[in-house]
């Protein structure tokens, strides 16, 4: 006997083949802990998270503010800082391209030219999570990780080592 279920959940969809019902019921417990894997992984609201009270009391309302008083280097720390900006201060927890060189051009940063390989890398670090949509468009959001990352090692302030 075969046994073919389809769930569907706004851009998502579970599809699930089998013979017995015993089968159904594996792939459904690996379904199951596989969305707990998930959930644990993506921010879905700026409240779950208190974050550093210091950093969050200083936040500037400025994008550019931010990533100015911030250790952030290269572009793909900046992107980070400028994603954690529109997290914290717009609630905006998705992110596109457009957003991006939205973003960028407002705090008058040099444009990258591959927006989407930048998000995919920070998606296979960890830092970002993605697989869905904004305005049609592939979309990441801010990880635990992502957001600790931003907190604790962009925004907090190291010693200055050597130097006059």
């Amino acid at each position: 006997m075969k046994i073919h279920i389809k769930l569907l959940q706004g851009n998502g969809e579970i599809q699930i083949d089998a013979d017995e019902p015993k089968e159904v019921l594996e792939k459904l417990k690996d379904i199951k802990k596989l969305m707990n894997e998930m959930s644990s992984l993506s921010i879905t609201e700026p409240q779950e998270l208190q974050g550093d009270e210091s950093i969050q009391s200083k936040l500037p309302f400025a994008p550019g503010d931010l990533l100015a008083q911030s250790n952030a280097k290269n572009a793909v720390d900046k992107a980070m800082v400028l994603i954690y900006y529109l997290f914290k201060q717009k609630n905006i927890m998705l992110v596109n391209v457009n957003d991006m060189k939205e973003i960028f051009k407002a705090v008058m940063e040099a444009p990258l030219r591959n927006w989407g390989s930048m998000l995919n890398h920070l998606s296979s670090k960890g830092l970002l999570t993605g697989g869905q949509k904004k305005d049609d468009i592939r979309a990441w959001s801010l990880t635990r990780n992502g957001f600790r990352y931003v907190e604790e090692e962009l925004l907090t302030k190291k010693p200055n080592k050597g130097g006059l």
